[in-house]
């Protein structure tokens, strides 16, 4: 009995859907050998045919060393999937911060015309984006916030766009947008977690030592005002430059999930201390300029989190006001999820 050809389509298209979520999103597994599509070409002349007609619009024009239209070829494009893949979770990301070493994976070569390829550099980029601003590399924070700030508007996503117009749109649906809606979560995140380091960068280098001082300094257009003032409008620009950037994609539909804060990010920013040092002493009245600072800052802190991280900093902070301060709580969620 033979099989209806929409049926080929559709477990096909499903199927690739998977398999590319595989070797662009999730970290690299254990068999560095998987051929995803060997099946597919191999199982009968028909699903063969129906994975060539998804293939081809997939590839697009890789322009890799030898490659040619051929699909015998695609070997070679599963291999450059499985590199950007491994430098995206295993690489050093301070690479980024090295252009010339960055091109390997940030830059697309200007002769690449394949929407697969583009997207998997995306991805990587995005994914090293957010590695960089671990723990770890906090000494290359400040360099690294300047350059993912420059790349927040990157001409290549519209490219990426552009090369996507001709693939069907059930391949659209099927194959890229699971993932771009992913890269468009990341890249939010990566805004979000800037933001975060920035803000309580801020208000650690600030308080409590400005509680000490007179509140004069901070009146409007005080020098002092137009420090901090700075500062948060800084951190709203990165957050509304990352947003802008999706903003206008002739791409609809996309979900754009709300990803926690990395563990690490989360641990190390110690988010109860900052509460504790923005909140106003006793006998502050509500519109000191400091007072109103506080207010601002936390407002802010809270926007560059998840929701569940919101509702849990939040209520955490009123067990420990109910408790005296006296009772340890832990802020982060139960079960972050991962990339």
């Amino acid at each position: 009995m033979l099989i209806p050809i929409e049926i080929h389509r559709e477990i096909t298209l499903l199927y690739l859907s998977e398999a590319f979520w595989d070797l662009i999103v999730e970290p690299p597994g254990v068999d560095k050998n998987w051929d995803p599509l060997s099946s597919l070409l191999h199982t009968s002349s028909q699903f063969r045919q129906v994975t060539t007609d998804y293939i081809r619009p997939i590839f697009g024009e890789p322009s890799l060393p030898e490659s040619t239209p051929s699909i015998a070829n695609y070997r070679g494009i599963l291999a450059e999937l499985k590199r950007i893949n491994a430098i995206a979770h295993t690489g050093d990301p301070r690479e980024l911060l090295d252009t010339a070493r960055a091109t390997s994976v940030a830059n697309t070569p200007p002769d690449c015309k394949s929407p697969l390829l583009q997207l998997a550099r995306l991805f990587a980029e995005v994914v090293l984006q957010l590695r960089l601003c671990e723990p770890e590399f906090n000494s290359h924070f400040g360099e690294g916030s300047r350059i993912m700030a420059e790349r927040a508007n990157a001409p290549t996503y519209a490219k990426f766009y552009r090369f996507i117009d001709d693939v069907p749109g059930s391949v659209q649906w099927r194959v890229f947008m699971r993932i771009l809606s992913r890269l468009v979560s990341l890249f939010l995140l990566v805004g979000r977690t800037m933001c975060l380091k920035l803000s309580v960068a801020t208000a650690i280098t600030w308080f409590p030592a400005a509680w000490l001082l007179p509140s004069s300094l901070y009146t409007p257009g005080s020098p002092v005002d137009r420090i901090i003032t700075g500062m948060i409008q800084v951190m709203k620009s990165l957050k509304n430059l990352r947003q802008d950037a999706f903003a206008r994609t002739p791409i609809q539909g996309l979900i754009c999930e709300d990803l926690p804060t990395s563990p690490a990010v989360f641990e190390a920013v110690h988010l109860q201390e900052v509460w504790r040092r923005l909140e106003p002493p006793s006998g502050f009245a509500g519109d000191d300029p400091r007072v109103d600072y506080c207010r601002q800052t936390k407002a802010e802190i809270t926007s560059f989190l998840s929701a569940a991280e919101r509702d849990a900093l939040l209520s955490a902070w009123r067990i420990r006001q109910e408790s005296g301060g006296d009772q340890a709580v832990v802020v982060a969620p139960e079960q972050p999820i991962g990339l």
